[in-house]
């Protein structure tokens, strides 16, 4: 695994999840009121995979907010989409 360093913030750390754990986070209440919540799961999953941005610019909006703006969007963005495949 490779490590990112901020120059600005050297001692953030960043961790990304896969989509299966974003979207069990993000869309929890969703999938808890659905009536097949394991098919609703596997749909939100699919709509990230599926090209959705949504998710990947939430990650990339947290790690601005936990660098206090000082983290460079632009690697963000990249790590986030390589990490999130």
């Amino acid at each position: 695994m490779q490590h990112h360093i901020f120059p600005p913030w050297p001692q953030a750390e960043i961790a990304v999840m896969g989509a299966e754990a974003a979207t069990a986070i993000i869309h929890r209440a969703e999938i808890q009121e659905a009536e097949d919540p394991a098919a609703k799961e596997q749909e939100k999953v699919a709509e990230y995979r599926g090209g959705r941005i949504g998710l990947s610019g939430f990650f990339v909006g947290e790690v601005m907010r936990a660098s206090r703006g000082r983290a460079n969007p632009v690697a963000a963005k990249e790590i986030v989409e390589e990490k999130l495949g």
